[in-house]
């Protein structure tokens, strides 16, 4: 790779040695860059092709059965939610009358579904709650 930067070595008051050598060190700096992005690219263009090939294979399986029409009347039977019994609405007044220290009424009562591994939707919820004042009475 000599000749790639004539100018150094043909520069005025440099030793002939140096320049060349200073030339030499260039020109295989310049071969290390460019075989080091042909390896980079190279390597992109294979990940690519193997992504490709992966699609078309994909494509070719079949897609998954749908459930059977039992399954389907079995899943729609099934309910949601939990009921909400008048139990549950007596018992959760009874906690809240506790715990305001005063006659409570449960105007509305909801099941929120919990999903475990949310921390933001737990330390959110966790920040809501303990940001209502709660009074304890002592009897």
């Amino acid at each position: 790779m000599n000749g790639i930067f004539p100018l150094i070595a043909s520069s005025p008051g440099a030793a002939g040695g140096a320049a060349s050598d200073l030339n030499h060190l260039i020109g295989e700096g310049v071969e290390l860059m460019i075989v080091g992005m042909g390896v980079v690219f190279s390597a992109l263009v294979l990940v690519g092709l193997v992504m490709v090939v992966l699609r078309l294979v994909a494509a070719d399986k079949q897609p998954a059965a749908k459930p059977s029409a039992a399954a389907a009347s079995a899943a729609a039977k099934t309910p949601a939610e939990p009921a909400i019994t008048p139990e549950l609405i007596a018992v959760l007044a009874a906690a809240a009358t506790v715990a305001v220290g005063r006659p409570a009424r449960v105007s509305r009562v909801r099941f929120v579904s919990y999903t475990p591994g949310h921390a933001w939707t737990e330390r959110g919820r966790t920040t809501v709650q303990s940001s209502y004042p709660v009074r304890k009475s002592v009897r």
